[in-house]
């Protein structure tokens, strides 16, 4: 339908802040990072002489590296059924999976009874660690790395593009492929992050009042069953939810409320703007108004809001 175009692109990017940025932490990436690398420090010595206990020597054997081959079976598995079941935070979470990757495999591979300075390969000195310890610090930099990145993607990058791709035909056509739904009749299935990044089909549709052009005018409830699709009850103006109304995250259950508040000022700058040095208006004049706010409720708090 071509009346909803601007009210899909709107609550998909409304879908795309709760995707890039999930639900409040009590514990962020520097946090886990500090908590991995404390647990390293108090540990070394011990794990060290365990390992020396029950395999010896390092050796280049299936003996000698079933431990750490295991816990990080056992640290990705936990990784990538968190990811699948509860999709929020992913760069945090695999930041802090290689964390204790970087914690398994650098102790296991620790020998404290070489002095600094003795690890070599030929005649070439390694003063800080041995060829082993070098790839496994290596190799966790270039995770590290490319959480970030993938971050800068997820955050930045693909919600710049969907603003630039807007309502273009070619971009609900090709990007989103917006259909008809086979399953739900009067519902449109989608791909919530285009097709080569998303798994399966969503839908969504619109009950309510509507305007003389067909977009959702007056009240009415927008319904989206992705993960961090959204529940949206409330008013609607050309198209677009005003406050008040109550929205309900699909998959987390999260709820914030549009709220309308009253304001008075005699700051210069308009009520969305912000300025370093505020200045009031000529003469003093008092302003009054209502704005919509939106907030976090219940199930958890939104991080972007």
């Amino acid at each position: 339908d071509e009346a909803m175009r601007p009210s899909f692109i709107y609550m998909e990017r409304r879908r795309l802040q709760r995707q890039a940025w999930g639900r409040q932490v009590a514990r962020g990436i520097i946090a886990s990072l500090l908590e991995v690398f404390m647990f390293l420090g108090l540990s070394v010595a011990a794990l060290v002489f365990v390992r020396q206990g029950l395999v010896g020597q390092p050796a280049n054997n299936f003996r000698y590296l079933f431990i750490p081959a295991l816990a990080t079976a056992c640290v990705l598995g936990a990784s990538i059924q968190q990811s699948l079941s509860v999709p929020e935070n992913l760069p945090a979470v695999w930041a802090k999976a290689f964390g204790w990757l970087l914690v398994i495999w650098a102790l296991w591979l620790y020998e404290p009874d070489i002095e600094p300075g003795c690890h070599s390969q030929g005649s070439v000195p390694y003063p800080w660690a041995s060829p082993e310890e070098q790839a496994v610090f290596s190799i966790f930099l270039a995770l590290e790395a490319v959480t970030f990145l993938v971050w800068v993607f997820i955050t930045q990058i693909h919600p710049c593009c969907i603003n630039c791709l807007g309502s273009a035909f070619w971009a609900l056509r090709w990007f989103w492929r917006l259909r008809p739904s086979c399953t739900r009749p009067g519902w449109t299935s989608y791909l919530p992050n285009g097709p080569c990044c998303t798994p399966r089909r969503h839908r969504f549709v619109y009950d309510g009042e509507v305007d003389s052009r067909g977009r959702p005018e007056g009240r009415g409830t927008w319904r989206d069953d992705s993960y961090h699709g959204e529940v949206l009850e409330g008013d609607w103006r050309h198209g677009q939810p005003v406050a008040p109304f109550v929205s309900r995250v699909f998959g987390s259950g999260a709820i914030s409320l549009g709220l309308r508040v009253g304001y008075g000022t005699t700051r210069a700058e308009g009520v969305s703007g912000s300025s370093s040095v505020p200045r009031r208006v000529p003469g003093g004049q008092m302003r009054f108004g209502a704005i919509g706010v939106e907030c976090s409720v219940a199930g958890g708090f939104l991080a972007h809001l």
